[in-house]
């Protein structure tokens, strides 16, 4: 019988949670349409990027040594990169996922702080693997 545990997530694991939300996000229509035909390649690039910069508590979901989900939560205060995080990000973007791509996103990322209410809240994300 299999035992799933939530750890918390530690930088070393980057690469696993990286992949795993990639297949999680693969048929999501924003990174559809920001990514194309190589969403999954872009995906996992997109997730090593940005698993860096979440601020908050992040949890990873295992089932013995495999990571198969992970849930994460940030206050409002600190939900919206600064711009200088941005600035710092933004020749990596262009150079592992294309101008293209690199527009759509932040494009996206824009368009969600423009409707970000005001108000203190929190954000939940999670994610699981698809089952094979």
């Amino acid at each position: 019988m299999s035992s799933i545990e939530l750890d918390p997530y530690r930088p070393e694991m980057a690469t696993e949670a990286s992949l795993m939300l990639a297949r999680a996000f693969a048929s999501n229509p924003l990174h559809l349409a920001a990514f194309g035909d190589s969403v999954l390649t872009k995906n996992e690039v997109f997730f090593r990027m940005v698993l860096r910069l979440l601020k908050g508590p992040k949890f990873v979901a295992t089932d013995g040594s495999q990571i198969f989900g992970l849930i994460h939560w940030v206050h409002s205060s600190e939900c919206q990169a600064a711009g200088v995080e941005t600035v710092r990000l933004f020749p990596r973007m262009v150079t592992q996922l294309g101008w293209k791509a690199t527009l759509r996103v932040l494009s996206w990322v824009s368009t969600w702080e423009e409707h970000d209410p005001k108000e203190s809240h929190v954000h939940l994300g999670r994610a699981l693997a698809p089952v094979s």
